[in-house]
């Protein structure tokens, strides 16, 4: 299932799960002096085809335990020079949705008036 929002500079933003098929041995360092690795993920797009892209992952993130073949929360943005992939060492399970719960067997509460709930128990 792939999310779509946009993020504070109005970009469209893809959220999926990404498996992560590579990972480069070596880091760079971009130009705010954060090192980062190119990795290559796979995912189902919206067709439900397989597809591989080259991916960014940043050096903190790989170095909490990213593993070849787990799948991890993956975003892509469309810029105004093309699409950024980025992976995150976070896995993503998906975002609930209304056909997963019945909340009509909620039990109704009521709000207790503080005052009443106050006198019972100084009694």
């Amino acid at each position: 299932m792939i999310n779509y929002t946009t993020n504070e500079q109005g970009q469209p933003v893809a959220t999926f799960t990404g498996t992560l098929v590579s990972v480069n041995p070596t880091t760079r360092t971009n130009k705010n002096g954060t090192e980062y690795r190119f990795g290559i993920i796979s995912f189902k797009d919206e067709n439900n085809e397989s597809r591989k892209v080259t991916t960014n992952i940043y050096e903190k993130n790989f170095q909490l335990g990213m593993k070849v073949g787990e799948e991890y929360l993956t975003r892509t943005t469309k810029t105004e020079t093309g699409y950024f992939t980025q992976t995150s060492h976070l896995q993503n399970a998906g975002f609930a949705t209304e056909d997963m719960f019945d909340f009509s067997k909620a039990i109704a509460t009521s709000k207790v008036d503080e005052k009443e709930v106050a006198k019972e128990f100084a009694q």
